[in-house]
């Protein structure tokens, strides 16, 4: 491509005399024609340069190579035509550009020549600045703009510097936007509010000013200053402020006095900065600063440009901690979850609020540390501001002391969607999916199949329900009067428990097609008062509802225990109701069989004992996590020989015998392997608290032996959205178990006390943060975009 243009170059821009032409000869050509593309440019430049050295022009020197009829078609030489006569078009219009500029030029400025500009003399280009606009020229306009000032002088002290900026008083407006700058030192902060304290804010003292009325001045958000042990401005405040010019007799002066609590090495005190004074004057350019200004001011907590709603904020008591808890409908306007400040006059002192999630709502818990000033108190007033990077939005409201907790007795829309889909789920993700198709292919399949066959078996899965809801209650109130170090999932803690439940769930789909031969039905001692379909009916459902406990998708019944938490009389029905909605469609549309031959739907015999295969497989994924590759390959070898000697040789006792050799291989306890432990440090509060203050972020993977998607949880933050993160030393992972008294303490009443669970502490979020439940490929990015911050370099 160099050489292209370096030979177009050439063509263009050289100017010599006329001179002979050395002719482009039939042996230039011969010789041209053999060579490649390259070497062709090549004989081309040698044969200009020749024709040059003699002085031939360009024209010339073309029109002797396109005498050839046989180079005109020639790749090399068309890309160069072309190249030149674009190059040459370019020239031509630059030179008839100037043409015109240099008439306007002579127009303006009558017998000067100097002042034109010279397409081939580069130094007169400067004369650019001579073009008229109107009755100006751009060199007037330049002059004008560089009067302009938009600051005021800034008047200097030890704890820092501090100036008035104006946005352009363009077309002679009246009414503008200004703002006071407080450039503070390094070692120097505005304290606006001690914790529990009355307010010492900013001050400004326009009383100096001419000619202008001043608006109210707009705080912009304040931040948390721990040191100080309250809240205000580090490195500069920016406070804005409208101007009202009152007539154009006189210049309009703005003269400010700034006052505020300034603190220096340790020591705070009312200051008074020198006066600073700005003159405004007319402008033809917006100013640089009146986006910030603009910015700033919209953006101000008392405007509530962001749009916070409070749904419900009260004083709780639990457990021995007092909480000031807040939930709020999350506004469009906020892409990510908006941050919680609180402040007060009353005395009363917060930690970092616990942030949380749930549907449209989000939800804060603020420790309250001095609990005893809310004695005799039902209201208290308290000012939250909610802010992310860039909106932020400030309420102050009386608190309830006393209240119900969010989590508690609390509906929405979201929730309701969510109760519907977490009973679909547990419908075909558990056992129940195989009672289904039992029914299904009883309905579909059976060769003598009848309204009465079906109803029986329906009556027999409704039987059994008598049984498992009862028990299920029994259960649900036995885990909460049970000690904290119970939990649900416990159950598999146990690799060789785990190897037990597998078998089980593989003698469960032997069973299965069992059920639909009579004669194994009667063979059943017991339940005499039932025909054989009710039996099998009720058997069934005994069989599925009862391998629920074993079932490993351990989170679904954390949904259910999330969904009766919050509000069991709106959730439970809407749980409930895709479960049994299926099987009642079942039955109502049983009369849609009629016209099959029963061997439309047979695959539904093999497809019903899919739930339990799956179970089993993950079931035994499980115990390998828990124990190492080598034995669960031991385990799987002897388990399928179990299954081969019983249901192909019918040698029950050989079979029983591989079996136990199986699950023996399996440890009591998760061994060395134990993928629990993979890519996560032991859980540290006191290094999670240094990490944060350092600006690195925590994943908390809450996690126990028994849960996968616990293990997937932690697998999607290592390797799909915190790899880089965790590379640069800006992401840390522990794992803490469920049971542990900080998990119970930090989740107690969030409505989100549940398995898996994921926290984040980050400098956003000292405090913690509740994450989903299960943290899919495509919330971790995101996750870690927002909560992850680069460290800075002095933390490197």
């Amino acid at each position: 491509m160099f050489r292209f243009v370096f030979f177009a170059w050439l063509i263009v821009f050289s100017n010599a005399a006329l001179a002979d032409i050395i002719p482009f000869t039939q042996g230039n050509l011969k010789e041209y024609k053999s060579l490649d593309s390259g070497d062709k440019l090549k004989f081309l430049l040698d044969f200009y340069k020749k024709n040059k050295a003699v002085g031939a022009t360009d024209g010339e020197i073309i029109n002797e190579i396109v005498k050839i009829d046989e180079i005109q078609n020639d790749s090399a030489f068309q890309t160069l035509a072309r190249l030149s006569s674009k190059i040459k078009s370019m020239e031509s219009y630059v030179r008839h550009l100037i043409e015109g500029v240099n008439r306007d030029i002579e127009k303006q400025n009558p017998g000067r020549p100097d002042l034109l500009i010279d397409y081939d003399d580069s130094s007169t280009w400067k004369n650019f600045q001579y073009v008229a606009i109107g009755d100006r020229t751009i060199r007037d306009y330049f002059s004008d703009f560089s009067k302009e000032k938009f600051f005021s002088d800034a008047v200097y002290t030890e704890s820092g510097a501090v100036m008035l900026a104006s946005c352009a008083r363009t077309q002679n407006k009246r009414e503008m936007l200004m703002g006071v700058m407080v450039l503070l030192d390094k070692s120097a902060v505005i304290l606006q509010q001690k914790e529990g304290e009355s307010k010492t804010p900013v001050t400004v003292d326009f009383s100096g000013s001419e000619n202008v009325d001043i608006g109210d001045l707009s705080y912009p958000l304040q931040r948390s200053l721990p040191e100080f042990g309250g809240v205000g401005y580090a490195t500069e405040a920016v406070l804005p402020f409208t101007v009202k010019i009152k007539n154009d007799k006189t210049p309009p002066v703005v003269r400010a006095v700034v006052s505020a609590n300034v603190c220096r090495n340790g020591k705070c005190a009312a200051k008074t900065f020198p006066s600073v004074e700005y003159t405004i004057e007319p402008a033809y350019l917006e100013s640089s600063v009146c986006t910030e200004l603009t910015r700033t001011r919209y953006n101000a907590p008392a405007n509530h440009a962001a749009g916070i709603e409070v749904a419900k904020a009260f004083f709780a008591t639990a457990n021995g901690t007092t909480d000031l808890t807040v939930r709020i409908k999350k506004p469009f306007s906020f892409s990510d979850t908006p941050r919680l400040m609180v402040t007060n006059t009353e005395g009363l002192l917060f930690d970092e609020p616990f942030t949380g999630s749930e549907g449209g709502h989000v939800f804060y818990r603020v420790q309250l540390k001095n609990p005893e000033k809310l004695s005799g108190r039902k209201k208290i007033p308290v000012t939250m501001t909610f802010f992310n990077d860039v909106k932020s939005d400030e309420i102050t409201m009386d608190v309830t002391v006393g209240g119900f907790d969010i989590g508690g007795f609390s509906t929405s829309f979201s929730g309701c969607v969510s109760a519907l889909i977490s009973g679909f789920k547990f419908l075909f993700l558990t056992p129940l999916l195989t009672a289904l198709l039992m029914l299904a292919y009883l309905i579909l399949n059976d060769e003598n199949r009848s309204v009465e066959k079906t109803d029986a078996f329906f009556d027999g899965l409704a039987d059994s329900l008598k049984i498992l809801l009862p028990f299920y209650a029994v259960l649900t109130i036995a885990g909460t009067a049970l000690p904290r170090s119970f939990y649900w999932g416990v159950q598999f803690a146990s690799p060789l428990v785990n190897g037990m439940f597998v078998l089980l769930f593989i003698a469960a789909a032997f069973i299965v097609p069992k059920l639909f031969d009579e004669s194994f039905v009667k063979r059943i001692k017991g339940l005499n008062r039932l025909n054989v379909n009710e039996k099998a009916g009720l058997l069934a459902g005994l069989l599925c509802g009862g391998l629920l406990t074993v079932t490993p998708f351990v989170s679904l019944f954390y949904e259910w225990y999330g969904l009766i938490s919050q509000s069991p009389l709106v959730y439970v029905p809407l749980f409930l109701l895709p479960i049994a909605g299926m099987f009642v469609v079942l039955v109502l549309f049983d009369g849609l069989s009629a016209d099959t031959d029963g061997k439309t739907c047979r695959p539904l015999k093999g497809f019903m004992l899919l739930p339990l295969a799956v179970q089993a497989v993950l079931l035994t994924v499980l115990a390998g996590l828990q124990s190492g590759l080598f034995r669960m390959l031991i385990f799987i070898v002897f388990a399928a020989a179990a299954w081969a000697i019983f249901f192909r040789y019918g040698k029950k006792r050989l079979a029983f015998f591989a079996a136990a050799v199986g699950i023996l291989a399996l440890p009591i306890k998760p061994n060395g392997y134990d993928f629990n432990k993979l890519g996560a440090l032991p859980f540290d509060e006191k290094e999670i608290s240094q990490s944060v203050a350092e600006g690195k972020s925590v994943y908390l993977n809450v996690t126990e032996s028994g849960c996968l998607m616990c293990q997937i949880n932690r697998l999607m933050v290592m390797y799909r959205g915190g790899a880089k993160a965790i590379q640069d030393g800006r992401l840390i992972i522990m794992r803490v178990p469920y049971t542990h008294p900080f998990v119970r303490q930090i989740m107690q009443g969030t409505g989100k006390d549940v398995l898996p669970a994921n926290l984040l502490f980050s400098p956003k979020t000292p405090a913690g943060k509740i994450l989903p439940s299960v943290i899919g490929p495509w919330t971790t990015p995101d996750i870690v975009r927002e909560y992850v911050q680069p460290l800075s370099k002095s933390t490197n």
